[in-house]
């Protein structure tokens, strides 16, 4: 028969300080407990006769509230840490050879070997290469978005803001780890329902993100009313263009490039009528 996990309880009232004793072998496992559930004392280990009510009742001897499930809810955090831990690990590990080596050429395999775990611990936390993948960009996403919210509040109009987003994504994309892989997995025509909804939501997200701005614009009364919706995905459309086409450009040309690309969407190219 196997050992019960709570193998003894100890039960001490405080009107009539009844305790038990129990087998030296449980001491360093146990405790002993008021009615309520209220842990009261803990016994040294081995211990093998019972307390006095005296030294159950001296607060020197009354622990801080470590008992039986405190321990339990230890081990547990323990594990989500650990489990945390090599999440974390699989995602440096992946990332450093999607940069190095790109999607395509990264197998399951190499990042077992990199992170030092095992498949199954890849799968786990991933389901797939392209799962993995994904989560990287979410990361990435989600770091763009931390450094952008915090230079979003030096640009006092929507204007402002649209111009200096364009100049946020042309120096992200220039110290983008990940753009060749990028390319490779979006091109990728193999793509498993789940990933491409996966793939959907983040698009979503930036045209969300796109609709946001200039709604925020037309509230301002910086912009004509206008259809909104449209007008993100066109912006998405053309900052899209510009990630393809700049990537070979030094610094200063990239900046131009979407400056110049900020003012043709904001102002256009042709001329006022006469």
């Amino acid at each position: 028969m196997s050992s019960p996990v709570w193998p003894l309880l100890f039960e001490c009232g405080l009107q009539n300080s009844s305790y038990t004793a129990f087998p030296s072998g449980f001491a360093a496992n146990l405790l002993i407990i008021k009615a309520d559930g209220e842990p009261l004392y803990e016994p040294p280990s081995g211990l093998t006769r019972p307390l006095s009510p005296s030294i159950i009742l001296n607060k020197s001897s009354v622990l801080k509230k470590s008992g039986i499930q405190k321990r339990g809810e230890v081990d547990v955090n323990k594990k989500k840490q650990q489990t945390k831990q090599t999440k974390k690990k699989i995602a440096d590990a992946a990332r450093a050879l999607f940069a190095q080596k790109g999607y395509k050429a990264t197998s399951i395999e190499d990042i077992v070997k990199a992170a030092g775990c095992s498949a199954g611990n890849v799968y786990y936390h991933f389901k797939n290469k392209e799962g993995l993948f994904l989560y990287l960009l979410e990361e990435l996403n989600a770091e763009w978005d931390k450094t952008w919210l915090a230079k979003e509040m030096l640009y006092p109009t929507t204007i402002d803001k649209l111009y200096g987003m364009a100049e946020h994504l042309a120096l992200d994309q220039l110290n983008h780890p990940l753009t060749k892989a990028s390319d490779e997995f979006f091109n990728n025509s193999e793509k498993a329902p789940d990933v491409e909804k996966q793939i959907n939501e983040l698009v979503k997200g930036y045209l969300d993100f796109n609709r946001q701005l200039l709604q925020r614009g037309i509230d301002n009364n910086e912009f004509e009313i206008t259809n909104v919706t449209g007008l993100a995905i066109i912006l998405e459309s053309l900052l899209l263009g510009l990630n393809q086409h700049s990537r070979r450009m030094e610094r200063e040309e990239a900046l131009t490039a979407y400056r110049l690309a900020m003012d043709v969407f904001l102002y256009g190219i042709a001329k006022p009528a006469r």
